[in-house]
């Protein structure tokens, strides 16, 4: 069964803010070691895109070779939606993502952060050992 989990974003340089009325919502899933995790991240009124590469937090922490520097060895991934490709292992407990230049929605040219802007993501990653 899926089991709920608050997926909290990040950023390297300043946080973005969600604001009023925002939301921050996610599942996932363990089977042995391996987590499926998938969530939505809603802006509210008053939020800001904050600056940097993003990260998602992850609702278990991942092996820690898995996590290093983004290896190939790591067997993770996943999407964010819209638009910002492929996430990344960023440490052992966050996944990264690019947001467009200067903090846009690709292809949108508009800022990140106004009211009802959304991240969407699924990941799947191995866990650590217990």
């Amino acid at each position: 069964a899926f089991i709920a989990w608050t997926p909290v974003l990040t950023a390297s340089t300043t946080n973005p803010t969600l604001g009023t009325g925002s939301s921050q919502a996610g599942v996932y899933m363990r089977i042995g070691r391996l987590i499926f995790a998938q969530g939505r991240i809603l802006w509210g009124t008053g939020g800001t895109a904050g600056s940097g590469t993003y990260a998602i937090s992850v609702p278990v922490n991942g092996t820690a070779a898995g996590f290093a520097s983004g290896g190939v060895s790591s067997r993770i991934g996943g999407f964010i939606i819209p638009g910002l490709g492929m996430a990344i292992p960023a440490s052992a407990s966050t996944m990264s993502f690019y947001p467009g230049n200067s903090n846009t929605l690709a292809g949108s040219g508009s800022a990140w952060g106004t009211v009802n802007d959304e991240i969407k993501f699924f990941f799947a990653y191995e866990a650590a050992a217990d």
